[in-house]
């Protein structure tokens, strides 16, 4: 199974602000799962959402607070869309879960 999301990043609106009035960048992420990653191991892939999310949204390296914040952002919005996407009630309760620090 392929997934494309096609996803209204309102996120970098903070570090677009003298370009406010331009549209909302859109990412477009592709993630392969395959049937059996959805049922029988949705950590997997729960896990390759995660990467695609992370991969689209974070920069590496020192940033200013205000990047990391709209990046944060971005990476919740995405990966939370990716889980909505999928429609596995498994990875949607692993998104779900608290997150071990």
């Amino acid at each position: 199974m392929k997934l494309t999301i096609l996803s209204a990043a309102t996120v970098l609106a903070v570090l677009a602000a003298p370009a406010l009035a331009a549209p909302a960048p859109t990412h477009t992420v592709e993630v392969r799962l395959s049937a059996a990653d959805l049922s029988s191991n949705p950590q997997r892939a729960y896990n390759k959402l995660v990467k695609a999310a992370r991969a689209e949204c974070i920069t590496p390296g020192f940033k200013p607070l205000t990047l990391k914040v709209s990046e944060n952002r971005c990476y919740k919005e995405l990966i939370a869309e990716l889980v909505e996407k999928v429609g596995s009630a498994d990875v949607a309760a692993l998104h779900a879960a608290p997150q071990k620090r």
